[in-house]
């Protein structure tokens, strides 16, 4: 089942989430977005054996990152020219929504749902 939720709305879909997903550009220079790197991180309360996310069409399987705390993180690349994004971005205030697809599979079986982002400029 997937249905489009808030990140709080996404605690009751039974993602798990303990907070709202993150998405940062993670480009190596201040302020760069030219090499269409976007990190996500998703928080998930409960131990699942796997996270994989779909962010503009690109899948990716998250990896776990911190245990206990349950911090999943992964990497994709996408054209962030065509979302508006310039090649350089200064400040910290997040100006693109995009829809976060989230699977997660616990012992129980996959639990699906989509979550709002806000894209932020810097990632870590």
């Amino acid at each position: 089942m997937i249905v489009l939720a808030t990140a709080f709305s996404a605690l009751s879909l039974g993602l798990g989430l303990v907070q709202p997903p993150y998405l940062g550009v993670a480009c190596p220079g201040p302020n760069v977005t030219t090499c269409d790197r976007v990190g996500i991180a998703v928080w998930v309360a409960r131990s699942p054996a796997q996270v994989d996310a779909t962010l503009d069409q690109h899948s990716v399987r998250l990896q776990l990152q911190a245990a206990p705390i349950g911090m999943w993180v992964g990497f994709v690349h996408l054209p962030l020219r065509s979302l508006g994004i310039p090649k350089t971005w200064y400040g910290s205030k997040p100006v693109k929504m995009l829809t976060l697809h989230l699977r997660v599979h616990f012992r129980s079986g996959w639990r699906a749902g989509q979550v709002r982002v806000q894209l932020s400029p810097g990632w870590g």
